[in-house]
């Protein structure tokens, strides 16, 4: 089952369907299809679409699973990940955009029209590159770091403490070997 093709049959009747752990695709209102991962929580629908093409729920969110895996790999390993007819996702520092196939314009447009397209061919309009945005699992991250850090601090803190202590014992049984060694006198 090709999850790309669903998608796409998809959205050409609705305004939206969001990828589980993905992004969602978005309808505006002149077709043009965009991509955000900032919702990315599933709402069942892709699962619903696959699961009424005959799969099972486990082999539904396994199709899911694939496919968020293959756009992964390909954006990893290219930059790049083609959505059928829907354009092709890139990653431009560190985030995620549809770039759409270019449209040429159709006979049945008027000339005006066919200008306007054709300057925006030839002068794309400038975009101001988006921040990237921190994600939540840098600071996980880092937490993470200063744990075991701090872990480790205590294991070689207690490590020497008990060095320390081990002297000690070692000087304190080396005392009372000499005292029972000696013989004994009257005194004692």
């Amino acid at each position: 089952m090709d999850v790309t093709e669903i998608i796409v049959q998809y959205l050409t009747a609705n305004r939206r369907l969001v990828v589980p752990s993905f992004g969602v695709f978005v309808v505006k209102n002149d077709n043009e299809v965009l991509f955000s991962e900032l919702l990315n929580d599933d709402d069942g629908v892709l699962r619903g679409l696959l699961i009424a093409r005959g799969l099972s729920e486990l082999a539904a969110v396994g199709a899911i699973d694939r496919f968020i895996f293959n756009a992964r790999y390909a954006l990893s390993e290219t930059g790049r990940f083609e959505v059928g007819t829907l354009g092709t996702i890139v990653q431009e520092r560190g985030v995620l955009r549809l770039a759409q196939p270019s449209r040429k314009p159709s006979v049945a447009t008027s000339a005006p029209q066919r200008q306007a397209v054709a300057a925006r061919e030839v002068n794309p309009p400038v975009r101001h590159a988006a921040k990237p945005r921190r994600r939540g699992t840098d600071w996980f991250m880092i937490a993470a770091i200063v744990v075991v850090l701090c872990a480790v601090a205590a294991i070689v803190y207690g490590y020497l403490c008990s060095a320390s202590q081990g002297e000690q014992d070692e000087a304190m049984m080396d005392m009372l070997r000499y005292r029972t060694e000696q013989p004994a006198t009257s005194d004692n």
